[in-house]
């Protein structure tokens, strides 16, 4: 019976886990398209200002100057100024870039954590599966007859199933950052490991 509100509240995780994400994926891939449309019309914008750039260019070489249009007139400016213009939208659009690859990166984290907390999360309910079909047994470290009634749990180093009272104590692993339960055993092995070993 002591299992059922353990396996909801781990269920609710996971869906507020995913939900999480999905936001998060849904605001983020929102702000990369904004991003990447962003950065289209400053590549058109420029493709033009290097198009005004061109002509220019062409005119004083050829030494003729013709009547500009009343389009050429309205958006023709010196030279100075077009290389300031291409020069501005060139930075802005290198920062848009960088924007953009931060987001990404950012999203690509979110994925791999969340998909790491998906796994941790199926191997909790693999171990809960099988508490949920082991039998009543006495732990096998204290072998008291009350371990009987005792709730069980799976020690994250050798892998058995001891009562609560011989699984007290949580060290780090060298596979989980942070610090996990273990028995009484492991414990004392793992704590005469780690001051043998040389920091």
């Amino acid at each position: 019976m002591w299992l059922k509100p353990r396996t909801r509240q781990a269920e609710q995780e996971r869906d507020l886990a995913d939900e999480a994400n999905r936001l998060f994926k849904q605001e983020f891939g929102d702000k990369i398209e904004s991003l990447q449309l962003e950065v289209d019309q400053l590549r058109r914008q420029r493709y033009l200002l290097e198009m005004e750039l061109k002509k220019e260019r062409e005119r004083k070489s050829v030494g003729v100057h013709p009547e500009a249009s009343p389009v050429e007139k309205k958006s023709s400016s010196p030279q100075k100024d077009v290389k300031q213009q291409m020069e501005a939208i060139r930075k802005e659009l290198e920062a848009v870039k960088k924007e953009n690859d931060q987001l990404r990166t950012v999203l690509e984290e979110k994925e791999s954590l969340s998909s790491s907390m998906s796994l941790s999360q199926n191997e909790d309910d693999q171990e809960q599966s099988l508490f949920e079909d082991s039998k009543p047994s006495i732990c096998n470290m204290c072998e008291e007859t009350e371990s009987l009634t005792r709730a069980k749990k799976l020690c994250k180093n050798c892998k058995e199933v001891f009562c609560e009272s011989c699984l007290a104590n949580e060290l780090p692993l060298p596979s989980s950052i942070n610090p996990v339960q273990v028995c009484n055993e492991c414990h004392s092995k793992l704590l005469q490991q780690y001051a043998s070993s040389p920091s």
